[in-house]
């Protein structure tokens, strides 16, 4: 059954430093926090995807036969991808009784902020033809899944994208503002079932979604999450920020952000919207064993051993079963 975040963090068998890992991983990144992870066994393992749907037929009376028909499926080689590092801190920031805050908890807060900055970004650009190391993210199986792509790059040769075509739009004007919710409307059109579960942007087409809202938009509510912070939501739907890049995590430029304008292909703009849908049939995040966080504990008197070492490691990657799981807009704002 898969996992999230929020219900690891809250698992009874794992430690306390674990449990406050995962939480502060679900806290910082409402996208990490909704990835759901399927356990597998290895570290390449072979996965069944759905390659579309059969074509039904109408017979006459008493035929001669029955052609029987099948959904068809196929399979996909995922190769899981290993998140490995330590953070240290000197004893002697330990020993400091001056310190308001504990070095230790700091550093190890600090790390899991940036795991979860990782994870998206790496759910969204992890490219292994660019770094082996990397899982295969959202825009490289755009560029290499034929369900979701011809392999081409120009603009209307993916079949899951959809375009605003709004960029620079005024939402003071109602016309954009419709070229924007129709776009909205017809992506959610070619998800499974019409509905997404969750709506992915970066923070300037949030503020585009938002003054569109109050402009003219009855589709857009608002709630809060379980961290009790605010949650713009479009009929139902959550519209959540993709996030900042580890490395820009204290910069406010636009290239920082998770959702880039890609270089790849013309279908993927910093503007873009992604519409997402999680489930063992849909979409899922791919684990072998959860997050191991191990603290060691060194001899204080040993010169040998300096500092406090805790270590992670995460063993993961991610697999798009149904290809109606996933929707993009392009140019949106």
């Amino acid at each position: 059954m898969p996992m999230k975040f929020t219900e690891y963090a809250n698992l009874t068998a794992i430690s306390p430093l674990a449990k406050r890992v995962a939480y502060v991983i679900a806290r910082e990144s409402p996208l990490a926090r909704m990835i759901p992870y399927e356990e597998v066994g290895d570290l390449s393992v072979m996965m069944i995807e759905n390659q579309g749907l059969p074509t039904p037929a109408h017979r006459p009376l008493n035929p001669a036969s029955i052609t029987e028909k099948q959904v068809p499926f196929g399979q996909r080689q995922e190769t899981l991808k290993i998140l490995s590092d330590k953070v240290q801190v000197d004893r002697q920031f330990r020993n400091n009784k001056s310190a308001i805050v504990d070095p230790l908890a700091a550093t190890i807060e600090g790390y899991s902020k940036s795991v979860a900055y990782e994870n998206v970004q790496q759910f969204i650009n992890g490219d292994p033809a660019v770094n082996i190391d990397e899982p295969a993210g959202m825009v490289s199986r755009f560029l290499t899944d034929s369900r979701l792509s011809d392999g081409a790059t120009a603009p209307g040769t993916q079949k899951r994208v959809i375009d605003a075509n709004n960029q620079n739009a005024d939402f003071s004007l109602e016309a954009d503002r419709a070229k924007l919710f129709n776009a909205i409307h017809e992506a959610l059109s070619i998800m499974d079932g019409g509905v997404a579960d969750v709506m992915v942007a970066n923070r300037q087409t949030i503020l585009g979604l938002a003054e569109a809202s109050r402009r003219g938009g009855t589709l857009f509510s608002q709630t809060k999450d379980q961290f009790d912070r605010p949650l713009r939501m479009f009929d139902g739907i959550p519209i959540i920020d993709a996030g900042v890049k580890p490395a820009g995590v204290l910069d406010l430029a636009t290239g920082q952000q998770v959702i880039p304008t890609s270089p790849s292909t013309d279908n993927l703009t910093d503007d873009s919207i992604w519409l997402l849908k999680w489930g063992p049939t849909m979409m899922t995040g791919i684990q072998k064993g959860a997050l191991e966080v191990i603290r060691f504990r060194p001899d204080s008197d040993s010169s040998a051993f300096p500092n406090h070492v805790v270590a992670f490691e995460w063993v993961y990657g991610f697999h798009l079963v149904n290809p109606y799981a996933v929707a993009l807009i392009r140019r949106a704002v």
